[in-house]
């Protein structure tokens, strides 16, 4: 069986608290990028939320098989992000004294290798977990050291691995295992006694107050708060004792951990205490959030019509996850988005599911033309497309529909 229903929290094993507030219905998977061939195959999954109201950890409803997600993907974290973790493993090094005192690290969903590779030009000894086979060759092509399989405790010992990490790193992969309890604790046996885990997550602050309903997919298991983290970590024996607040994602939380329990950091209670006014720790908000998403759906649904009224001519820039959501959402196809650009090579010549939408390769001579209106899915890497690719309009459709001319910059985007 490729999916089934969830049953009890993955965060702290209750059934009772578990309350359904967000519906999707049946969407494919964001990471498939079918082939012409592949077309008719598709496959749709139940896309709902329920969120614990006794940890506060907001899960997806129907778990999708880790080998159907994760073994063919199409998502390269180098395709915009090579910068960001080039200077993510500069700050690591800084922070724990990792080349100084020759510690090694530990990565898992190592993705193509845009953190390690960094690591190991900085003589850092990097070794990453990857099940992907596709995005683990790309890594390996690069020198770096992957073991193409899936982290979590059994496999940690199955490699010995065991006390050998200063620290244990995952940026944007801790929401995409669903059974957390082998992850921390294969997490923790990877960890040397004062080792911390490192993570970067999509922050569920951002995604309510700025609307970014787009980033909820099946692959996005879990929506994590400072306050889920720290249940989530209690339960494991383990200490939230510091986060950042970054920008990738439009909105993101690195999050540090210790391996084992101490006392409560003033500044973990003082941002769950943000998290509590702005209502994020219980249901009620959830429920009153998925009724803003479809007046979104609606408000997007009439721009995209009033444009082609008009007679506009609309593209795309950002063959996302997102952009496969959003897509399917509003039910778009041809007659409203002609064909989207993209720059992976994992995802040009192939389709968004379900909408047939063709994926192209952005080119120097693309890069050339003028085009009449493009609507950047990839919206929170806006400042960076519309420099790329000149349009007489830029559609922008989050938080809220609007048209951007060239010249006009977003924040918090890169």
């Amino acid at each position: 069986m490729s999916s089934v229903k969830r049953v009890y929290c993955s965060g702290c094993r209750q059934k009772e608290s578990l309350k359904p507030v967000i519906e999707f219905g049946s969407i494919p998977l964001a990471g498939y990028f079918p082939s012409i061939e592949q077309i008719r195959d598709e496959q749709s999954y139940d896309c709902n939320l329920l969120f614990c109201d006794n940890c506060g950890l907001l899960q997806v409803d129907t778990i999708v098989d880790s080998n159907v997600l994760f073994r063919d993907y199409r998502y390269m974290s180098s395709i915009g992000l090579t910068k960001h973790f080039s200077d993510v493993a500069t700050y690591l090094d800084k922070r724990f004294s990792l080349k100084e005192e020759n510690k090694a690290v530990i990565e898992f969903g190592s993705n193509d290798g845009v953190l390690l590779k960094p690591f190991n030009d900085l003589g850092i000894k990097a070794t990453g977990f990857e099940p992907s086979l596709n995005i683990s060759q790309v890594a390996k092509d690069k020198g770096c050291e992957v073991i193409v399989d899936f982290f979590n405790y059994d496999n940690a010992v199955k490699y010995g691995l065991g006390g050998s990490a200063r620290i244990v790193v995952a940026n944007n992969v801790f929401a995409h295992i669903n059974d957390l309890t082998a992850v921390i604790e294969g997490i923790k046996y990877c960890l040397e006694e004062d080792g911390s885990f490192v993570a970067e997550v999509h922050y569920l602050l951002n995604l309510v107050e700025g609307n970014q309903y787009d980033f909820i997919y099946h692959e996005h298991m879990f929506y994590h708060s400072v306050f889920s983290l720290n249940n989530l970590f209690r339960l494991h024996g383990m200490t939230l004792y510091d986060f950042d607040l970054i920008d990738t994602h439009s909105g993101s939380i690195r999050i540090f951990a210790r391996k084992n329990i101490s006392e409560m950091p003033e500044k973990i209670e003082q941002q769950i205490a943000k998290e509590r006014a702005a209502g994020i720790t219980s249901s009620e908000e959830f429920v009153a959030f998925d009724k803003q998403i479809k007046q979104h759906v609606a408000s997007c649904q009439q721009a995209i019509r009033k444009l082609r009224a008009e007679g506009r001519s609309i593209i795309g820039f950002g063959a996302s996850g997102r952009c496969n959501i959003f897509c399917n959402l509003l039910g778009l196809g041809t007659a409203d988005v002609k064909y989207i650009f993209d720059q992976s090579p994992e995802r040009v010549n192939r389709f968004i599911p379900a909408c047939n939408i063709p994926v192209i390769k952005f080119t120097e001579e693309a890069a050339a033309e003028q085009y009449d209106v493009v609507l950047v899915f990839a919206w929170n890497y806006y400042n960076m497309i519309s420099s790329k690719i000149n349009a007489n309009d830029y559609l922008v459709l989050f938080p809220q529909p609007r048209i951007l001319k060239k010249e006009q910059q977003l924040n918090n985007v890169l």
